[in-house]
């Protein structure tokens, strides 16, 4: 019996289905397969039953699965402290961000944190997707993220507030909407809306709003791409308004939104472990080079002296 075993058992017990648990965790169904009938044979039980439901748990598979869920929970335990403890010598930073980062000059931000830090070894990982940078933080494999407030577990994280940034229409120069300056989103509930893809977070952010749902296109990763269909009168589309900065507006019109639909670009940083030396100074630097655009809410002021 292994660890990864008992990750494949639990993560079956969840999605029910051998071939949604295989997608899940990466593996072919044959093989996630093998593994269960291996654990079952090595504990001579059977574990999972296979219905038109999906998998379910015989009585002594919902046994093992208390015990393994407490394993699995000791195992992280012991997996944080270790890499507490060589966090504290450690000169490796892995930063998370998001391709929009580079409006907002995050990414310049980091290029002269690493020119002037040559003796840390910085990472940038960046994924367009909002929940594959949460699922990073939250198994550890990044030291910090740059990511949209309120899309991090507050329980388990510290979003320092960097930049705040409010959403606002754009539409056509052709549209009845244009002789606007500020509008309601109620005006726009039979318009076509283009929105930037579900995996950016915005769509969202946005339904708690939108209460009488216009029809809705996403699926867009590039806000050009958005512009040009907004500029042929297609829909029309809500941004955040930094992102129009140095964008070609020729044929369109911005539009503020009456509703206060604001919110900030954050450091995402885990609570509960030593932080290392070099997240410290890197946490340090961007709040220094923000702090023009900083909003702080007095949470976060004491973090790193209490660690």
């Amino acid at each position: 019996m292994d660890f990864n075993q008992l990750r494949y058992f639990l993560a079956l017990t969840k999605y029910k289905y051998f071939t949604e648990t295989a997608n899940e965790l990466h593996l072919s169904q044959s093989s996630l397969s093998k593994q269960i009938k291996a654990l079952e044979k090595e504990l001579n039980y059977k574990l999972i039953e296979r219905t038109m439901k999906g998998c379910e748990l015989t009585e002594e598979g919902i046994i093992f699965k208390k015990f393994a869920l407490d394993i699995m929970k000791r195992h992280n335990i012991l997996v944080n402290k270790l890499e507490e403890v060589s966090s504290k010598s450690s000169n490796t930073i892995n930063i998370g961000t998001m391709p929009i980062m580079s409006e907002y000059k995050i990414c310049d931000e980091i290029s002269c944190f690493m020119s002037e830090h040559l003796n840390y070894n910085i990472n940038i990982i960046e994924l367009p997707n909002v929940q594959d940078l949460v699922k990073l933080m939250e198994n550890g494999e990044l030291n910090l993220v740059f990511i949209g407030e309120r899309l991090l577990n507050k329980e388990e994280f510290l979003e320092i507030p960097l930049i705040k940034d409010r959403l606002v229409f754009i539409v056509s120069s052709k549209s009845e909407l244009s002789k606007f300056d500020k509008i309601s989103l109620s005006k726009i509930k039979f318009e076509t809306l283009i929105l930037l893809d579900k995996i950016t977070g915005l769509t969202d952010f946005l339904l708690p709003y939108l209460r009488s749902a216009p029809k809705i296109m996403s699926g867009y990763t590039n806000s050009n791409t958005i512009l040009s269909l907004v500029r042929d009168n297609v829909g029309v589309s809500i941004i955040w308004k930094n992102l129009l900065n140095g964008v070609d507006l020729k044929d369109l019109k911005v539009i503020n939104i009456e509703e206060d639909l604001s919110g900030h670009i954050v450091l995402g940083i885990p609570k509960g472990r030593n932080i290392s030396t070099a997240e410290v100074d890197f946490k340090n630097y961007i709040e220094k080079r923000f702090s023009n655009k900083l909003v702080s809410n007095g949470s976060h002021e004491n973090y790193f002296n209490n660690i």
